[in-house]
């Protein structure tokens, strides 16, 4: 097969009036599935009876993004009714994280810069304190130690007080209007509404600090999960401000990169400290375009979230089905915490359950494997001490060897230790599996004397394998008396 010509698509697009070209969207799998109308409608209605008790400025949203992506536009060409277009995206590569928060009302909160180092950078000390925190771990990416102490110190107490201080507006500007208009008593409640704010998240691994949660519920922020997946939907970061975060920091890097010849980075010890040099001069102004509050805004309608517009899902498919390799699934049971409100009690209460029983789990499949390596240890150690023996069942001439000891002595010992291993083995299995049988032996209790007390007098009762009473079997009984 030949080469298409180069031009060709141009071409094509003047010809066929009812194609244009689209800048496609790298998307994986699973997050192409999830993004159906069957899938996100019911959160979005669920989204809308939350919301009302909320105002927008204290309805936020929270997302890391990678700050220095790779060049991966792609064009691609659909139909003139088509408005997104996407396709499957390669294996991402590690990069430097920055976490965004803002609020529906076009508020942003101070931003979060996670840098794969031991030690902050020389150069990040003319960032902006105001604008930016910096966290240095060995990944570069968002831990669940890098998000708790960011949302204890910064977010949390940004929230708590952009709260507070726009309610003491809107009490100041309510009183003046109370003089003049009945209904004092609607107004102190909605007042009372105001109290709180709602926090928008996803399900990122770092997510998983029900401890977290409770302190944010303690400071009247109720925490509420998205679909799994369906990030690039339903949260506003990514419906837009992330990406253009990511294209302004690009822009004003490859200008500053034009001054390279200039002193500040002419002396720069090496390239890797005149990229961080670039990144600092660049990322305040990127910052602050970005984030403006009219393009906030923006992203918050492009969800439909605030104000709440369901349509955004008419442009995506009903459902999607599996087919091919993309239909293995791997089966792996995990606490389902997607799309729901995290920061109720009673949800606190059982995610924090299901944590123990998991690390309860994980403690014993260690005990059990430290054990085998134990029990190996000592078999390997009786065989060094008990000798070699050769094909004809006699002692090799060696230091450790002890004549003493017979061939069947030496086999008694091995089934010895084999006997022990086993009964270690079946210790831990069994301790594994005590308190699900002690929870099944209530059960399995009653439904016993519920059929022993409903079986006549003149039958005869036995417990099966299982331990459970049942009636037994007729026997044919012989009398002897009649011989």
């Amino acid at each position: 097969m030949k080469d298409l010509p180069v031009g060709w698509a141009d071409h094509f697009i003047e010809r066929k009036k009812e194609f244009k070209v689209l800048r496609g969207h790298l998307l994986d799998w699973k997050r192409l599935k999830a993004c159906t109308k069957k899938n996100l409608l019911p959160f979005y209605r669920n989204f809308q009876q939350i919301s009302s008790k909320y105002k927008p400025g204290n309805i936020w949203n929270i997302d890391e993004t990678s700050s220095n992506p790779e060049a991966r536009q792609i064009q691609l060409v659909c139909n003139k009714s088509c408005k997104h277009a996407t396709a499957l995206e390669p294996e991402k590569h590690q990069n430097t994280t920055i976490t965004l928060c803002i609020n529906a009302a076009g508020h942003k909160i101070k931003s979060q810069l996670i840098y794969q180092g031991a030690n902050v950078p020389d150069q990040f000390s003319s960032l902006d304190p105001q604008s930016v925190v910096v966290y240095t771990n060995n990944s570069g990416y968002q831990t669940k130690e890098t998000f708790k102490d960011y949302m204890t110190n910064v977010v949390f107490p940004a929230i708590v007080n952009y709260r507070e201080s726009t309610a003491q507006i809107i009490q100041h500007k309510e009183k003046k209007e109370t003089k003049e208009i009945k209904g004092k008593n609607e107004k102190k409640e909605s007042n009372e509404v105001e109290l709180r704010s709602l926090l928008i998240i996803d399900g990122h691994g770092s997510r998983i600090q029900p401890e977290l949660w409770r302190i944010a519920y303690s400071q009247g922020i109720d925490v509420l999960t998205i679909p799994s997946h369906s990030s690039t939907v339903v949260q506003p970061l990514d419906c837009g401000t992330n990406a253009t975060f990511k294209q302004k920091l690009a822009k004003f890097m490859a200008l500053t990169e034009d001054r390279r010849e200039s002193d500040i980075y002419a002396k720069a010890p090496s390239a890797a400290a005149a990229y961080r040099t670039r990144f600092a001069d660049s990322f305040e102004d990127a910052f602050t375009i970005a984030l403006m509050p009219s393009s906030i805004r923006a992203v918050w309608a492009a969800s439909g979230l605030v104000p709440y517009d369901e349509s955004v899902l008419n442009d995506l498919p009903d459902e999607i089905e599996d087919k091919g390799e993309c239909a293995k699934k791997v089966q792996v049971q995990l606490f389902n915490y997607s799309g729901q409100m995290i920061t109720t009690n009673s949800f606190l209460n059982d995610w924090e359950s299901w944590i123990a029983i998991q690390q309860s789990k994980k403690l014993k499949r260690k005990r059990q494997v430290e054990s085998e390596n134990d029990i190996d240890d000592e078999l390997q150690s009786s065989e060094s001490n008990d000798g070699d023996l050769s094909n004809d069942g006699s002692f090799s001439d060696q230091e450790n060897q002890t004549p003493n000891k017979s061939k069947d002595q030496i086999r008694k010992e091995k089934n010895r230790l084999s006997e022990k291993v086993s009964r270690q083995l079946k210790r831990l299995r069994w301790s594994e599996s005590e308190e699900e049988e002690e929870e099944q032996c209530t059960s399995d209790d009653d439904e016993s004397n519920h059929i022993k007390d409903n079986i006549p007098n003149n039958r005869r009762l036995t417990r099966n394998d299982e331990g459970i009473w049942v009636e037994a079997p007729p026997t044919n009984v012989i009398d002897l008396a009649d011989d």
